[in-house]
């Protein structure tokens, strides 16, 4: 091999092997006091951008975490507001069926009157419960609704009932005589506005008069207590309040109406029922509740009839116009992965406990009438609220199942991102003492192969 002094390609090959050595060694160190194979895209560029966006994912992932939980304590503070509301309406159900017992005077149930408008008082307190400043469950968080009227509905009439079966001609779900008689008494009472009302009417009415002057009568029919053209009413056969001008006869079929989303309402077991409604849409011209309350010529209760009657319940809640005003909760990483909640209005208006109008007027229990009224009216507000409660129960075990699988799923892409990303701290640490020790060897090569210009040296000196 020659020997130059201009070009010394020993120690400049030398000198290549200790920079990429050194440069290994460099990257080794980064590595271990990083604890990432991927420094920076440099090192593995498709690699880098796969775990960069797997970064993004996983911080999403658990921040829809974060929401998710949020969200289920946002709702379990409506939940609680709920169920104190609950509680007052059962013990409000019990001074009610304490007033409708005669062994109450007046003064009694006067001051029953008072505790029971402090309750209601409570309840509105209650409906304006918050979290983090926003009211849940006083109708500001329900969804798109158009106004609606109240429907109730009864399954315990018999299927083949229509609204021309006459009342004493009624029978039960299984065919069983109600009873009714043509001389029994009819008390109709219902609440609406905060204001009970009552009418009083026969199971028979005045239809005219014969050639002689003497009176003639025709049984009514359901549907005539409901309808303003009947001629239940063209007599003064009715006494009290005028039920049409409240409530009406919607269908004895098992559709039941459209409630404010547009979604058509039937009977669970998709057999006929009757069913009633509001005459007008709104939470003002709700109808909070209705009793039927038959008697005979002795003043004794008709048990079988009144049971029948009794089981109205409220199918469609009364509502008024409103936007979409649901709460949105963000539970994926994509623009429109939410889940909406809608919470219905549990203050004492939309209970029916309290009038809608400027002038208040409380749910009554002043007299033994007004109080069993009152029984109905606190069982249907109770529904109102025990589905509520039903329906927070249901997103907030939705919720549940939403949080499980974010965590899964948070895991699994941190799993890969480790696997693209994270360094094999043994194999790394192995890979930094072989370079290391490459590099010393490197250094003393070098200065071995700058020995070559000092052995030319020498020749010239000889």
């Amino acid at each position: 091999m020659s020997m130059t002094i201009k070009t010394n390609l020993p120690a400049l090959k030398a000198l290549n092997i200790l920079e990429y050595n050194s440069g290994a060694v460099t990257k080794e160190n980064e590595k271990l006091s990083s604890g990432l194979k991927l420094n920076g895209a440099g090192d593995d560029a498709s690699g880098y951008a796969i775990s960069e966006k797997m970064e993004v994912n996983v911080r999403s992932l658990d921040q829809d975490r974060q929401n998710t939980q949020n969200g289920q304590n946002m709702l379990r503070v409506a939940e609680g507001a709920i169920q104190q509301s609950i509680n007052i309406l059962t013990a409000m159900k019990e001074k009610a069926i304490s007033a409708a017992n005669d062994d109450k005077t007046d003064e009694d149930r006067a001051a029953i009157q008072q505790e029971f408008e402090q309750y209601i008082d409570q309840i509105d307190f209650q409906s304006i419960s918050t979290y983090n400043g926003k009211c849940l469950v006083d109708g500001s968080c329900l969804g798109a609704t158009d106004a609606v009227a109240t429907h109730l509905t009864n399954t315990s009439f018999s299927t083949d009932t229509t609204a021309s079966t006459k009342l004493t001609d009624l029978v039960g779900r299984s065919q069983q005589p109600l009873g009714i008689l043509e001389t029994d008494k009819l008390i109709v009472s219902w609440v609406i506005n905060g204001e009970t009302k009552e009418m009083t009417v026969r199971p028979v009415s005045l239809a005219g008069f014969d050639p002689s002057g003497n009176p003639t009568y025709t049984a009514i029919t359901l549907g005539d207590l409901f309808d303003n053209t009947s001629s239940l009413y063209s007599y003064p056969n009715v006494s009290g309040d005028i039920l049409y001008n409240d409530v009406l006869l919607t269908s004895v079929t098992a559709h039941i109406g459209t409630d404010g989303h547009n979604g058509e309402v039937t009977t669970t077991d998709g057999m006929p029922a009757v069913s009633l409604v509001a005459a007008n849409v709104g939470v003002a011209a709700q109808i909070a509740g209705i009793t039927f309350n038959f008697f005979d010529s002795d003043g004794n209760s008709r048990t079988a009839a009144n049971t029948v009657f009794d089981a109205f319940t409220e199918t469609i809640r009364a509502e008024d116009y409103s936007e979409d005003n649901s709460l949105v909760f963000q539970i994926g990483t994509k623009a429109g992965q939410s889940m909406n909640v809608s919470l219905e209005d549990a203050g004492a208006v939309a209970l029916g406990l309290v009038s809608a109008t400027g002038e208040e007027k409380f749910l009554s229990v002043g007299t033994q009438f007004e109080a069993n009224a009152a029984i109905n009216v606190l069982d249907s507000a109770l529904l109102k609220l025990t589905n509520e409660q039903t329906d927070i129960g249901s997103a907030l075990s939705r919720l549940d199942h939403t949080d499980a699988n974010l965590t899964v799923a948070s895991e699994n892409t941190t799993a890969s991102m480790s696997t693209i990303r994270d360094a094999d701290m043994a194999r790394e640490m192995m890979n930094y003492a072989r370079f290391n020790v490459l590099q010393q060897a490197s250094q003393s090569m070098l200065a071995q192969a700058n020995q070559n210009s000092s052995t030319v040296l020498s020749l010239l000196q000889g």
